[in-house]
């Protein structure tokens, strides 16, 4: 395949790593970050410089989501709302950017 600009992330299991492209400065939008999946794919591209855009439902663990990835250096910008209205969404990236 071709891998260009995807770098490595190694989990916990060694024999085990994930390819995710190459993102710093770049604004990555992730839904579903207050939690699970969403929330550790924030904290890897907070780790990789990325710009964040973080929405989900619950207010207080996205809010604590956001507060991680600042931690880690990333620029963040946090919302609760509708994913199902594309103008919603991007007027929050807009903001980001």
């Amino acid at each position: 395949g071709n891998y260009q600009g995807l770098v490595p992330i190694t989990h916990r299991n060694r024999y085990r790593s994930t390819l995710v492209p190459a993102v710093e400065d770049s604004v990555v939008l992730i839904t579903g970050a207050s939690s699970g999946l969403g929330k550790q794919l924030a904290l890897v591209y907070a780790k990789r410089q990325a710009r964040l855009v973080l929405t989900g439902r619950n207010t207080e663990r996205l809010q604590q989501t956001e507060e991680e990835c600042q931690k880690h250096g990333a620029k963040v910008h946090s919302f609760s709302t509708d994913i199902s209205k594309p103008e919603a969404v991007s007027t929050h990236t807009a903001e980001a950017d």
